[in-house]
């Protein structure tokens, strides 16, 4: 089984947070959690790593979603970066790569 795992580095200009393991409904709380922590200190630009994500399942593009929906509210670019395999697939069989800035 592959566990799912996050974590995050910080600059003065953005936020990463590496993703890896299985990203599934099992693992949407804790990553908003994540995402949330520390809100108004953060950079204006998030960046989502996913070089190590094994895979996607709905609950993580719902959450996805609702990561992107934040981040314009916030006025904050959102990216997804290192997509490969089954998450970039995931990704652009449901149009998020079209909503976040993508990244190699």
């Amino acid at each position: 089984m592959f566990s799912f795992n996050t974590r995050v580095e910080e600059t003065d200009e953005c936020i990463t947070v590496f993703v890896s393991g299985r990203f599934n409904a099992d693992c949407t709380e804790d990553f908003l959690e994540t995402i949330d922590s520390d809100q108004v200190n953060r950079p204006k630009k998030l960046c989502i790593d996913f070089r190590e994500a094994e895979s996607l399942d709905s609950s993580a593009i719902g959450c996805l979603l609702m990561v992107h929906e934040k981040s314009q509210k916030l006025g904050r670019e959102a990216v997804l970066a290192n997509t490969f395999g089954l998450v970039d697939a995931a990704l652009k069989i449901s149009n998020l790569n079209k909503l976040f800035t993508m990244a190699q």
